[in-house]
């Protein structure tokens, strides 16, 4: 397998990096993992995804798109050269031609119902509410369906406003000014709604603010911080996406991709919602990486 992620820079990649090469090391695959290096080098990873097909030594690319559409000729060239393709996490928005193709797969998440579901979680809670949403990066369309599950989620109770949505990519500096900015700007905000590392930021702009205590705190996509968080209340819940299951799913797929064992297109995984009344009856595997993972990297001239 050639697999493109777009980042190692956060928890989320890092515990999908750590279950990639234990199920490949279970399974038997070989696989080289590239990483673009963050949501603003979608041409670093198309470059990538050509120099996976033009080698000619991959059965199949696991693909972790930067952008839905952008990534789309690029598929449908990798399909040509006879390359299978699972679309995996983040997900592609491409056309009938490349998604009718019986080499092209998807391991989704479905981030509208993952959002949808921590949405839904928040607005049951008591009280108005006036929330900071850090859903991540314009245009990818991980972060563009979670944006709509939570709008639709707290729609449905008006006493929930949505006073801030800074949108960037999932650079733990970048959300950290966003979470910062918005604090200043909108003192009354009660609650924090985040995804991935942006969570983590939030968290460090909440204790900068002096407010820890004051603002509810949420996640889905947590990072560990996130999600270790927990048990002691400084998060109240996160919607977790079972990324590290996703890419087992994905090195179990592509076997049977390969041997023509698949008669379905998509295979998804929902949301899990944790709060502290069920976080020790969770794997912590099945939502982060194992205590001490980190990438190791290699310079490929």
């Amino acid at each position: 397998m050639c697999v493109l992620f777009p980042h190692l820079k956060d928890p989320t990649w890092v515990a999908q990096a750590e279950s990639l090469y234990d199920e490949a090391k279970r399974t038997g695959i070989s696989y080289d993992l590239f990483e673009a290096g963050g949501y603003g080098n979608l041409s670093t990873q198309l470059s990538q995804m050509d120099d996976c097909i033009n080698s000619g030594k991959y059965d199949v690319i696991g693909l972790n798109a930067i952008s839905g559409d952008g990534v789309c000729s690029t598929v449908e060239k990798a399909l040509d050269a006879g390359i299978a393709v699972i679309d995996s996490i983040n997900g592609t928005s491409c056309d009938a031609t490349v998604t009718g193709n019986p080499k092209f797969h998807q391991v989704a998440a479905k981030y509208y119902q993952v959002a949808k579901a921590l949405g839904d979680h928040i607005a049951k809670q008591p009280g108005e509410k006036k929330i900071l949403v850090l859903a991540g990066p314009e245009g990818v369309t991980w972060s563009d369906d979670s944006m709509k599950g939570l709008k639709d989620a707290f729609a449905a109770a008006p006493e929930n406003v949505i006073v801030a949505t800074p949108r960037g990519d999932t650079d733990a500096t970048k959300q950290l000014a966003f979470a910062s900015d918005a604090l200043t700007a909108n003192p009354d905000i009660t609650d924090i709604v985040s995804v991935a590392v942006a969570s983590s930021a939030a968290m460090v702009a909440v204790r900068d603010a002096g407010r820890e205590g004051e603002i509810k705190q949420y996640s889905w996509s947590p990072p560990e911080d996130a999600y270790l968080a927990i048990p002691d209340g400084t998060v109240a819940a996160v919607s977790s996406d079972v990324v590290p299951i996703q890419q087992r799913m994905v090195v179990n797929e592509a076997i049977r991709l390969v041997k023509g064992e698949l008669d379905y297109k998509t295979v998804a995984a929902e949301g899990l919602i944790i709060t502290a009344d069920n976080f020790d009856k969770i794997p912590r595997t099945d939502v982060t990486s194992s205590p001490g993972a980190s990438p190791v990297f290699h310079y490929a001239p």
